[in-house]
């Protein structure tokens, strides 16, 4: 995500429809993982944290940053998971 921050693409604009398919497949597994290792300590703050940067500094960048576009989808899917996991069973594991 660094190096695609630094390094936008200038002339090339994405569709985002590979990167929003496929960061919707990662988020899940994503929100599978961190929730059956009961690493929430560590994965719910860096997802909530990937989301907030790309609203806040990348949200208009994106076509230009498929990797953000796509870690950006995944992680706000993860996020969602996250709270809807939270809801249902009172909190998140550990």
């Amino acid at each position: 995500m660094a190096r695609q921050w630094q390094n936008p693409f200038t002339k090339q604009r994405s569709g985002l429809r590979f990167e929003i398919t496929a960061g919707i497949i990662h988020g899940f597994n994503y929100f599978i993982d961190v929730v059956e290792s009961a690493t929430t300590v560590l994965g719910v703050p860096f997802a909530v944290g990937v989301v907030l940067f790309t609203l806040i500094w990348g949200r208009q960048h994106l076509r230009q940053q498929p990797i953000l576009a796509f870690f950006f989808v995944s992680y706000l899917v993860a996020c969602l998971f996250f709270l809807g996991w939270g809801l249902y069973w009172g909190g998140l594991p550990e």
